[in-house]
């Protein structure tokens, strides 16, 4: 079993108060999953960078389009059902 992938979303609120959230990918699946206040949320749909970790980028999550979209490192993508983020920018290292 591959181990999984650890990370850090952060998530930036209005105020100025930034909040720290964990994130894990997971390697066997190929998916990213992110943890929004004790809830995972699948963002699958982050581009990849050609290796075995996601692409480094920004994401801006608009909560009346309830959808994220962003630039990675290689391509302009788009990550869906985030219904339940708040506003913010997500930056994956």
């Amino acid at each position: 079993m591959k181990a999984l992938k650890m990370g850090i979303i952060a998530l930036v609120l209005g105020g100025g108060i930034a909040i720290t959230q964990s994130s894990f990918r997971s390697a066997e699946t190929d998916t990213l999953w992110g943890n929004n206040s004790g809830t995972f949320v699948n963002l699958t749909g982050i581009a990849e960078d050609n290796s075995d970790n996601p692409a480094d980028g920004t994401y801006s999550c608009a909560e009346s389009a309830r959808v994220c979209t962003g630039t990675s490192a290689t391509t302009p993508t788009q990550i869906s059902d985030l219904s339940n983020q708040s506003p913010g920018t997500f930056s994956l290292n």
